[in-house]
């Protein structure tokens, strides 16, 4: 398993492999959202062009990483900055999911050099927390993740895929998903936006309940170069629950880029 050691923490991320055959013309970096880790883009993993690599870290403290998580969006995307330098990672398209997609929108604010372009999936340029979750994370774990997992998903998947996504959140300690939650609680992109010039491509679900698509909406409008593409009977873990059609749109897309 690939790990990647910076300032005496050990990071894992999965990688496809490509390119140690030959120099990928373009490179997927897929960030995971709240208490999430790499398995919740599993679907996504081997389904890409040849020529396309596909890099999915765990951010700090999540899933097999080491060191602790943060509390600001800002933090993450600086440190995703880091990671993605050590592996010489240039140019890439980051594909950022929920919180995510708030690190992802960050990255493009602040080193726009650094990136080719960005998926932005089931987020928005405010991610506002209600304080009931807040202190139920803190109260009662297992129950703020049953919540959570309750909204995240479409009423229509297998009951098998709300399991999985709720052993994957179980899986992090109460103050991991608690600073997760408050990074995104005071996280607001919403003055910024139009400073965002990357071509950028936003998908959602239309049954998204955590974030509906009126936050895609309103990224659209708002982003210079964006494409809007809002998948029908998705919930907010659409990457999950419609992979066959969110692929293809991404596949497309990535096609578009020069």
């Amino acid at each position: 398993m690939p790990y990647l050691q910076i300032d005496g923490c050990r990071y894992y991320y999965f990688h496809s492999g490509v390119r140690a055959f030959s120099p990928p013309k373009k490179s997927l970096v897929f960030i995971h959202g709240s208490g999430g880790d790499h398995r919740l883009w599993s679907k996504q993993w081997n389904l890409f062009d040849e020529e396309i690599e596909i890099i999915i870290p765990d951010l700090p403290g999540h899933g097999l990483s080491e060191d602790k998580g943060r509390e600001r969006i800002k933090d993450y995307a600086e440190w995703l900055r880091g990671f993605l330098e050590r592996l010489t990672c240039e140019h890439a398209i980051l594909v950022g999911h929920s919180m995510g997609g708030a690190i992802a929108q960050e990255c493009a604010l602040h080193y726009p050099d650094c990136l080719k372009a960005l998926v932005l999936v089931g987020t928005g340029a405010k991610l506002r927390v209600s304080p009931t979750i807040l202190d139920l994370v803190c109260k009662d774990f297992e129950m703020m993740v049953r919540l959570s997992c309750e909204y995240a998903y479409s009423e229509t998947v297998p009951e098998e895929m709300v399991r999985e996504g709720f052993e994957v959140l179980c899986q992090n300690t109460p103050e991991i998903l608690y600073g997760d939650f408050l990074a995104c609680d005071r996280f607001d992109a919403r003055e910024r936006l139009r400073n965002i010039t990357l071509p950028t491509l936003i998908i959602c679900g239309n049954e998204d309940k955590l974030t509906p698509p009126l936050y895609s909406q309103y990224l659209y409008d708002n982003i210079q170069n964006a494409t809007l593409h809002i998948m029908d009977g998705g919930g907010h873990m659409i990457m999950v629950e419609r992979p066959g059609e969110f692929n293809e749109v991404i596949r497309k897309f990535c096609r578009s880029l020069t």
